[in-house]
């Protein structure tokens, strides 16, 4: 603050006027000081990069082109990096636009760390949006710097600007205290399914996928044993439960604890039901046929819960078969899973129903405190954008999505394809969630 401005607010003090727009304008100017300036730049990596004034919220940007489709980006040596150390990890908030022509208004590019892992991609082009991640401080050119890199941006004009720094910086280490969740990768088109281990050992699975997964889902459960303590289905459709019925068929192994709730009638499966009808009937046959291979049969409802080895998982609603369109992904069962660190919840194939389901009291409150959230119909026409808003502590999303569905490209490009991923990807940037996973690099293990 200079003197001028001090001179003024002692006298305005000692006359009793309020002072409220001096500090104001004292806060505007230090906002303003954070605008982007030539020396935040300390290198650039396979790219040119500039100050640019076509910034977001009338402040100027950074402005990145990158040389080639390969590795690029810049070092930004930003002043409330002088306080740190190191080594140390900040938080990291900023608009991003990209600029380029694209076939279906989707950037290709992706962004990065400096070890070239994924941070988020394929931006709508020319829109603003958020950008959020932790970086790692090192020092180029004798400065603490931070690191934003992009692949396969050739021909992007890329802006970064109103860039904030704090120390909140999201942890995945030990996410689930002990337990390991595996995301299992498709064989063939789309999947759902989740294997769970318990530090003792104890299996649990969700879902499990097509017909075309079984061997993988078989040769996952085998790695520990031949047994699944819990297996918990969400509703009746082929990428969800086809694998398990093939199991029960073909395989030895033994299931202790199955739950699931086909319980429709035929008149609404026939009249609101769809090309998946049968695997009602024949998983019904396959658990008659194979009763020796389970343990109990359990039929899931709303307010029960499960403990394995410290593992919780609660039923949030009743299968509910109703005479409208969407039924199936609609009836899908939704867990919460407490694991003895970060709580999981399984959404399914639950789309706009889940708006119903917000009016429970019991599910609404079940809800607020997931931090990790399997987004609801491999993250595309799922659940409402008011679901997602309801959902607070949401901070790591999971798409059961490979690459065409989480890029939507139906053979000619990112956003070629009717899919809605890529829509809910910019909606989990409004909501400024921390981590994505997907499966569009294959099978995840989060442990």
């Amino acid at each position: 603050m200079n003197k001028t401005i001090k001179r003024l607010l002692c006298l305005a003090i000692a006359l009793g006027v309020a002072v409220i727009p001096f500090t104001a304008a004292f806060a505007a100017d230090k906002a303003e000081d954070k605008t982007m300036k030539e020396e935040y730049i300390a290198c650039a990596v396979n790219s040119t990069c500039v100050i640019d004034a076509y910034g977001d919220n009338n402040k100027n940007a950074v402005k990145i082109q990158p040389e080639d489709n390969g590795f690029a980006g810049v070092w930004l040596a930003l002043p409330e990096l002088n306080q740190k150390n190191a080594g140390d990890e900040v938080h990291i908030e900023a608009r991003i636009r990209f600029e380029a022509e694209t076939p279906y208004g989707y950037s290709y590019a992706d962004v990065v760390d400096n070890k070239g892992n994924v941070i988020d991609g394929q931006f709508k082009v020319n829109k603003w949006q958020n950008l959020v991640f932790d970086a790692e401080i090192y020092v180029k050119e004798g400065k603490k710097c931070v690191f934003v890199g992009f692949k396969t941006a050739k021909n992007n004009d890329i802006y970064l600007s109103d860039i904030a720094v704090t120390d909140d910086v999201y942890t995945t280490e030990n996410m689930f205290g002990g337990v390991k969740m595996t995301i299992i990768e498709p064989e063939k088109n789309q999947t759902e399914g989740f294997m769970l281990v318990t530090e003792n050992g104890k299996i649990i699975m969700i879902d499990g996928g097509d017909q075309y997964d079984k061997d993988n889902v078989v040769k996952l459960i085998r790695q520990y044993k031949n047994e699944v303590d819990d297996w918990h289905v969400s509703h009746y459709h082929c990428d969800h439960v086809f694998a398990l019925i093939r199991i029960l068929e073909e395989e030895d192994i033994f299931i202790k604890n199955l739950y699931y709730d086909f319980n429709v009638s035929n008149d609404i499966l026939e009249k609101y039901g769809d090309e998946d009808n049968y695997l009602v009937a024949r998983m019904k046959k396959a658990v008659e046929e194979n009763r020796s291979k389970i343990g109990n049969v359990i039929t899931p409802e709303k307010g029960n819960e499960f403990v394995t080895d410290g593992v919780k998982i609660k039923i949030l609603n009743n299968a509910t078969f109703r005479a409208m369109a969407n039924m199936p992904n609609d009836s899908s069962i939704v867990l919460k899973v407490e694991t003895p660190g970060k709580k999981i919840l399984f959404l399914g194939d639950l789309g706009t129903y889940g708006d119903v389901l917000l009016k429970d009291e019991y599910f609404y409150n079940e809800i607020r405190d997931c931090e990790v959230v399997q987004l609801g119909h491999h993250g595309q026409n799922g659940v409402s954008d008011k679901f997602h808003q309801s959902l607070p502590a949401m901070k790591t999303a999971i798409y059961c999505a490979p690459e065409w569905l989480f890029d939507c490209n139906a053979g000619k490009g990112i956003g070629s394809g009717s899919w809605q991923t890529l829509r809910t990807r910019e909606i989990m940037r409004v909501l400024k969630i921390r981590k994505t996973y997907s499966l569009k690099y294959g099978r995840v293990e989060l442990r």
